[in-house]
């Protein structure tokens, strides 16, 4: 929707009409004559074949909301501009959530459509009566009862209504879908009626799914702050993971709440990465040293998982960027990972606590003569990373690539190339600026 500069401004048009930020980008904009919210985070698009149309659904929220549905839609024009049209659906709640499962419901009769038109005088939009047809467009699943969860379905129809003059149905029926995106073996229901005419609005019936009352009533929690950060549009796409993992996996629960509590401590942490550490916690653990384990036994809950987060924040960014095995094993990917792993997690749970785990950390036996030519290089750049902190970094990716390049950082030249021991350090192996 953003590469669509003529629906941002349609979106943000009337900035009178918008709660603080004018801006489409935001997850939700208020109109606030109108009494209504629209979401902006998930929203339905409809194209026609040859290009020359389509269309923007928003699901519409209200404060005090009720079973049936509404939406907002963006109708592209001749002339380059968006009318704006509010569909309402008049379902029961039990119908509503036929549709979430994506099951038939029967929607004839219970369409009406206004347009919002801007009133001259005070550049308000107002809802009109709205002239001419809408052909509004019904997938539903006919295998399988409930895919609300998102699994696939195997056979998909469309349901088509044409309503004209802001309400009632002229026209019904289903037409072959296109089965283009289908699973292997899928395929699509054959019916009647007359095909959409291509001078009508499009739409379909758009319903996001309550992400946030799902993961409050998974979680079964009343912790303020939980709550609080569940229902904070600034964190609705951690949130949305969260809530689907629940309801996935009810016995998620305990990972969700820790992370989520992590995140609280420290909100740059990705709810992903805190998850993925919970789920491996073993293998980090196995990874660490005696000395080291001993001290991580004695952290917090949230100062764990943040120091294993910024672990794995560091190796996924590190092999973002290097490749090879012997960059990213004693190589200039090994002196960018640790010091971003320090920084990290100097900026989480302190410099003198990530000193003394990542310190410790190196306490292992040598596995080959020159292993201490490996301790020293990860030392000097674990003491770089947190000295970046230490003199008040703001931009911690940004700064460890700078030292990098600078040639602040240390490497081991001349590593091994005997088979079964590749990248290994050697008796010539030296410490050298990651600039040479």
């Amino acid at each position: 929707m953003q590469e669509r500069e003529e629906m941002v401004e349609a979106v943000a048009r009337i900035p009178n009409n918008l709660d603080d930020k004018p801006d489409a980008t935001n997850r939700v904009v208020y109109y606030s004559n109108l009494g209504f919210y629209i979401e902006t985070e998930e929203v339905t698009y409809m194209e026609s074949e040859d290009g020359s149309y389509h269309s923007f659904t928003f699901q519409v929220v209200r404060d005090s909301p009720e079973s049936k549905i509404e939406n907002l839609v963006f109708s592209f024009q001749q002339d380059s501009t968006y009318k704006i049209k509010l569909f309402t659906y008049d379902v029961s709640s039990e119908e509503k959530e036929t549709i979430l499962s994506g099951s038939y419901v029967n929607l004839d009769g219970k369409v009406t459509k206004q347009e919002l038109k801007e009133v001259e005088e005070n550049g308000e939009l107002e809802l009109k009566m709205d002239v001419g047809c809408a052909d509004v467009y019904f997938p539903y699943c006919t295998q399988g009862a409930d895919h609300s969860d998102g699994s696939p379905c195997g056979y998909i129809a469309y349901g088509i209504i044409t309503i004209c003059s802001g309400g009632g149905g002229d026209g019904g029926g289903t037409e072959n879908p296109d089965n283009s995106n289908l699973p292997d073996g899928g395929g699509g229901s054959s019916g009647s009626g007359s095909p959409a005419n291509t001078n009508n609005d499009a739409t379909s019936p758009t319903v996001n799914i309550p992400y946030e009352q799902d993961l409050i009533d998974c979680l079964n929690t009343d912790d303020f702050t939980i709550l609080e950060w569940i229902n904070n549009p600034d964190n609705f796409n951690q949130m949305r993971d969260a809530s689907s993992l629940c309801s996935a996996d009810a016995t998620n629960q305990d990972f969700i709440s820790e992370a989520i509590e992590a995140i609280l401590e420290h909100d740059d942490v990705d709810f992903n990465d805190i998850i993925y550490v919970l789920e491996n916690e073993q293998d980090y653990t196995n990874w660490m040293s005696d000395d080291e384990k001993n001290l991580f036994d004695t952290l917090t809950r949230t100062e764990q998982l943040l120091y294993l987060a910024s672990a794995k924040q560091a190796k996924d960014e590190t092999e973002d960027i290097y490749i090879t095995f012997c960059e990213l094993y004693n190589g200039k990917g090994d002196a960018f990972r640790h010091a971003y792993w320090n920084a990290l997690s100097s900026s989480r749970i302190g410099v003198g606590l990530t000193n003394l785990l990542t310190t410790r950390h190196e306490n292992q036996p040598a596995t080959y003569p020159y292993n201490s030519k490996v301790n020293e290089m990860d030392l000097f750049n674990n003491q770089i990373g947190r000295d970046l902190i230490t003199n008040g970094s703001t931009d911690i990716l940004q700064d460890v690539i700078i030292t990098l390049n600078n040639g602040d950082l240390r490497y081991l030249s001349d590593l091994s190339n005997v088979i079964g021991h590749e990248c290994e350090a050697t008796f010539n192996s030296q410490l050298i600026p990651t600039n040479q």
